[in-house]
């Protein structure tokens, strides 16, 4: 058992694998321990005939048989009964210690879960930010403005198509508090 780590799922099946091997070694010994009495009652139980006497006389040795192999069994028993408790106490401390870890593991889970979502609201802050930095360094305020159009002929069909109506340049100005001119070069 000492050879097993701890925690293990292979430790759990092996501890229940031996505790079922054991449950069956004890009740084999019992039920041994048991055929054993029920023969020597049965030899008492016979009334006194020449046979019985002779059968009493043969099984004496086997009565004193039983009864020395009694306390061997008792041991036996009281040794497999320690062990069953041990093994109890040995599956009860990795259920304890499998709960644990399933709440640390669900703790952890919880965790990456926020701090996804912490991510996401970052992320999506960055591109406003983006957007905004873009916006302020595209504003001109000298009345002349570089309007650079990316894909021109895929927002020319989307027009065509009607799926797209407008397109919209940064603003531009003539001066930082001066009026806005629109000056359009196709």
């Amino acid at each position: 058992m000492g050879e097993l780590p701890a925690g293990s799922q292979t430790a759990t099946i092996h501890l229940v694998g031996r505790l079922n091997e054991l449950e069956r070694k004890l009740s084999g010994l019992l039920l041994q321990s048991q055929s054993s009495d029920q023969r020597l009652m049965t030899v008492r139980d016979e009334t006194p005939t020449a046979a019985a006497a002779a059968a009493a006389a043969a099984s004496k040795p086997a009565s004193d048989f039983a009864t020395e192999k009694l306390p061997i069994i008792e041991g036996v028993i009281t040794v497999l009964n320690r062990e069953l408790e041990k093994m109890t106490m040995d599956m009860d401390a990795l259920e304890r210690q499998r709960r644990m870890e399933r709440e640390l593991l669900d703790s952890m889970d919880r965790k990456v879960r926020s701090l996804e979502r912490m991510i996401a609201m970052k992320d999506a802050t960055i591109n406003e930010l983006t957007i905004r930095l873009t916006s302020v360094e595209q504003t001109s305020y000298d009345g002349v403005l570089l309007w650079r159009v990316s894909e021109v002929q895929k927002k020319r069909q989307e027009a065509v198509s009607g799926r797209v109506t407008s397109v919209y340049s940064s603003p531009f100005f003539t001066s930082r508090t001066g009026d806005l001119l629109l000056y359009v070069v196709l």
